[in-house]
This record gives structure tokens, sequence and C-alpha cells, in this order.
């Protein structure tokens, strides 16, 4: 019978570390309270561009697709791009 006791404490144990680390991984991956400057760019396609994916040059991340519209006027795709302080 102990242990069941001691097992069910290491359970725990481990739950309330996994939920901490999930947490603090949410946490430290939002972009909301980043500095930047916003881009807006237009394109004939805009094939492969979705709603907070990573906007990147060479292989490294510069920022974050924000937003995706289409220009009435012209028929273009205009996405608003987030991209990180220098």
């Amino acid at each position: 019978m102990r242990e069941h006791i001691t097992e069910t404490i290491v359970g725990a144990i481990v739950l309330v570390i996994s939920l901490f680390l999930l947490a603090y991984a949410y946490v430290s991956t939002r972009n909301d309270d980043k500095q930047g400057y916003a881009l807006i760019v237009k394109f004939d396609r805009a094939d492969g561009l979705v709603e907070g994916y990573d906007v990147k040059v060479s292989g490294i991340r510069i920022g974050t697709v924000e937003k995706l519209q289409l220009d009435p006027v012209k028929y273009l795709a205009v996405a608003t791009l987030k991209v990180d302080p220098l």
C-alpha cells in the first residue's frame, strides 16, 4: 500500500513540473510584448503565408506575419509583417 502512495506523490510532482514548464514555454515564446516595426508588403501570390508564421531572411528569423488581407482595388495580397528591432 505504501508503494502506491509514493507513486502517486511522484506522479503529482512530475505533473506539476510539467505544467510549470509548459506555462514557461508559452510565456517565453509570445511576441506580443516585443518592440519592432510594421512593414506592409504586397504580393501577386501569397502561397505559404500564414498569420503567425516566422519571417526569415537567409534562414534567420527577423519577425512574424501579423495580418493578411486582400487589396480590393488591385486584388493583391497585402501582408503586414512585424519585424524585430536590430
